[in-house]
């Protein structure tokens, strides 16, 4: 099952545990552990004054009363300052509570990033322990894990990277406006007779509406993509005999052509296994868009592969759209991990790949 980034209050999540970081004593303390128990109710603390003293690295479990949770998952984060290898702590505290909700059969959890507050952890090295743990634990088990963030600035991406994206970002933001402008001329050029004041007062927006200029038709030849949609020599009966292979078909072509199973790829898109069954089982199941885009990354895939896979989900990459141009940059730049790619999608506040 998937990982996800998620802005939200940790007291609102809808999952069957919620992952609170306690002081040592049984006592309510500030920050999350504050809020959660006033959500939660008295009824928490009195859970936890019976666990009793804990130590960093320990996690104990309570039910979650008031919260929307079934479950509390209890552990003391360690000082990153005045704590035995803090790091090595802090990873034991992510795996201790991953298998703890998988003993009591929960499908799903939510961590803040721990450590990061009073016990002073830096917001990168957390955020990196973290993805690391719930990498490692997801690749022998099916759990959902939401990781609940403050803010941005709790991310981990080296800022030559985002300033990377945003560079290719705005040049294929130019790109399109001048490819545009090019087929505006042509198709002025093809249509003399057309009333040209008409034309003189056509913005950008209104000549893509006027004639139905599909975004990834834009670098393409709109002329011979019209032809051969509609040329008069093919008939129906011709178009329907030589239908191509569907999505589901050309995606479980091209699992086996990776060597891969299964469970690798669609643990490896970020997916529920329930989700990648419908598409396996379901010749005509027709995913969201950022489904198909993790499976791409997933195997691999280039970009020209990746648009013919898309196409048969009945998508294409638009130029337009934020979402697709970040996804393009990191197809384009051979960086498949799919964690990285979240991490810059969450940042430009995108749909996160693969997950539902």
């Amino acid at each position: 099952m998937p990982l996800r980034f998620i802005r939200a209050d940790l007291a609102r999540v809808q999952v069957d545990a919620i992952v609170n970081t306690v002081s040592k004593r049984p006592i309510v303390g500030s920050g999350t552990d504050g809020h959660l128990n006033t959500v939660a109710g008295p009824e928490l603390l009195a859970a936890r004054k019976q666990i009793g003293y804990m130590h960093p690295g320990e996690v104990a479990v309570t039910l979650a009363f008031h919260l929307p949770a079934k479950y509390v998952i209890h552990t003391v984060a360690p000082h990153f300052l005045r704590d035995t290898q803090p790091e090595k702590l802090l990873r034991q505290c992510y795996l201790g509570a991953l298998q703890a909700a998988v003993e009591r059969g929960c499908q799903s959890i939510a961590f803040p990033l721990l450590a990061t507050g009073y016990r002073s952890f830096p917001k990168e090295l957390a955020f990196n322990i973290a993805v690391e743990a719930f990498t490692d634990f997801l690749a022998e088990h099916d759990l959902d894990i939401s990781l609940v963030l403050f803010d941005k600035q709790s991310l981990a991406i080296p800022s030559p990277l985002l300033q990377d994206v945003q560079s290719f970002i705005d040049d294929h933001a130019c790109g399109r406006l001048l490819a545009m402008e090019r087929r505006r001329r042509q198709w002025r050029d093809e249509n003399r007779n057309y009333c040209s004041e008409q034309l003189e007062n056509l913005d950008h927006e209104d000549f893509q509406a006027m004639f139905e200029l599909d975004d990834d038709l834009v670098a393409k030849d709109v002329g011979i993509a019209f032809n051969k949609a509609y040329s008069p020599k093919a008939s129906l009966e011709d178009m329907v005999a030589h239908l191509d292979s569907g999505f589901s078909e050309t995606l479980l072509k091209l699992i086996d052509a990776s060597g891969h199973s299964d469970a690798e790829v669609y643990k490896k898109a970020n997916m529920d296994r329930k989700l990648f069954s419908k598409i396996r089982n379901s010749k005509d199941y027709r995913p969201k868009m950022q489904t198909v885009m993790a499976l791409a990354i997933a195997l691999e895939l280039d970009l020209p592969t990746t648009e013919d896979l898309l196409s048969r989900a009945g998508y294409a990459l638009n130029p337009s759209k934020l979402f697709d141009v970040i996804v393009k940059y990191f197809i384009i730049h051979k960086n498949y991990d799919i964690v990285k790619i979240n991490e810059v999608l969450f940042e430009y506040d995108q749909q996160l790949l693969g997950y539902n």
